[in-house]
């Protein structure tokens, strides 16, 4: 499957890499431009849990962890958020703009349209919601929220499947 999502993501001259994989997280893939969206989401998007807090780890180690998270909290409904969730989610993360010509520059910037940032905002309060009910910790005590997350998340990295992928060596000189 990692060999044809590859071969995908070569332009039919076969020189260009569009975009690479960063890791398999028991079939969700992480690729490098999830990675880049992550840094700059991470800086507007301040209503989540601790969990998202951009000086705390990389982002493609967050989100690496959060697809370990999806995986474990995969079919339960109690995890998954509401349509309301995810627009007031939105709303919040549009705010942080004055005005739309910013927020269509922010857009752009994570190369995503609204519906599309609606669907990585579900699945980030899958996680937050994955995290709030199995920590049992105050997502306001940063802190602490973090310790107990690091702690949890070292016991699910055991039963995941992560096969992180090294980049490609450049074959130009």
């Amino acid at each position: 499957m990692i060999i044809l999502a590859l071969l995908g993501m070569v332009l039919a001259n076969g020189q260009e890499v569009v975009d690479r994989i960063v890791a398999d997280v028991d079939g969700q893939l992480v690729l490098m431009s999830d990675v880049a969206r992550e840094a700059v989401l991470a800086e507007v998007d301040r209503s989540g849990t601790p969990f998202w807090d951009p000086t705390w780890r990389t982002p493609e180690d967050r989100l690496i962890d959060a697809a370990i998270v999806r995986t474990i909290a995969s079919d339960v409904r109690l995890y998954e958020p509401s349509r309301q969730d995810v627009r007031r989610r939105l709303e919040a993360v549009r705010a942080q703009f004055p005005d739309r010509r910013s927020w269509r520059a922010f857009l752009d910037r994570i190369s995503a349209d609204e519906a599309r940032l609606e669907v990585i905002l579900r699945r980030r309060l899958v996680v937050d919601r994955y995290l709030g009910r199995n920590l049992l910790v105050d997502p306001g005590n940063a802190d602490a929220f973090k310790d107990a997350a690091t702690l949890h998340l070292d016991r699910l990295r055991t039963i995941a499947r992560v096969r992180r992928v090294p980049p490609v060596p450049s074959s130009t000189p």
